[in-house]
């Protein structure tokens, strides 16, 4: 499920990109997000697009959820088959809300909208923030992580802890850096896996996702060392085939660097 997750990943991104950026760009000056007439501030919810939640895995992971009384049995939609990046961005364009969650069978390469996700016990899980970074819910670590876990992050992060060889994916509303754009996440059994997120940076020598408003984007990636969560490589990057310059990936070295607190 590795390569599927990847895949999921990637087209989020491209998805946050096409379609949450530019429904904001109208409303960015001077590299920030304005709504209700003021910039908005790191942790507080973007309104100008819907945040998703997916759970990824084979045809097993439905039926499991539904025996451990995290899916209502009934309480869903019927499953959406999609093969393609195409079919994705048009099936989350038919979502009329942000509620509930989406559970991908990756073996038929289905999507089934289930309405609510009830918070899984996690037996075992005993701190939350251990499986994310400390910069998390915001960029200069300004905020705790502890007060800003929203309620589908919890369930990324109970999610696979529960089911080890699932993979949860968010595109978060919540703002991260001063630009007010969520990321999008990755998180497997051990925590945050990697991540993706916009910023204004007028000095950066691009790739620009938009050149206009100086809009770079962010990819990290993070591994376990000694028990805990590390940075193992971050870099700018642009999706393939994406609007604006195409990214030459520049690696970082993949050294240990502390995570949580």
């Amino acid at each position: 499920m590795t390569e599927t997750a990847e895949r999921l990943f990637e087209w989020l991104i491209s998805y946050h990109i096409e379609r949450n950026l530019q429904a904001c760009l109208p409303h960015i000056r001077d590299g920030r997000f304005y709504q209700h007439g003021r910039p908005l501030a790191e942790g507080r919810e973007n309104e100008h697009y819907q945040g998703v939640l997916i759970v990824a895995n084979g045809d097993t992971l439905f039926n499991r959820m539904i025996d451990a009384g995290m899916i209502e049995d009934g309480d869903h939609d019927a499953p959406v088959t999609v093969t393609s990046k195409e079919e994705f961005f048009g099936y989350l364009d038919g979502q009329d809300n942000s509620d509930g969650a989406y559970i991908f069978d990756g073996v038929h390469s289905t999507f089934t909208r289930v309405n609510e996700l009830h918070n899984g016990i996690a037996r075992g899980l005993h701190s939350l923030v251990s499986h994310v970074p400390k910069d998390f819910a915001s960029y200069d670590e300004g905020l705790d992580a502890r007060r800003f876990l929203g309620t589908k992050t919890r369930l990324a992060i109970k999610i696979p802890y529960q089911f080890p060889d699932v993979h949860a994916l968010q595109v978060k509303r919540s703002g991260y850096t001063d630009l007010g754009l969520g990321k999008v996440t990755k998180f497997n059994s051990s925590g945050l896996e990697g991540e993706f997120f916009l910023k204004a940076d007028p000095e950066s020598v691009g790739p620009f996702i938009d050149v206009r408003n100086s809009i770079v984007g962010v990819r990290r990636s993070y591994g376990v060392s000694d028990g805990g969560l590390v940075l193992t490589d971050e870099r700018p990057y642009v999706p393939r085939g994406q609007q604006g310059y195409r990214a030459s990936p520049r690696r970082s070295a993949a050294v240990a660097m502390p995570a949580t607190a």
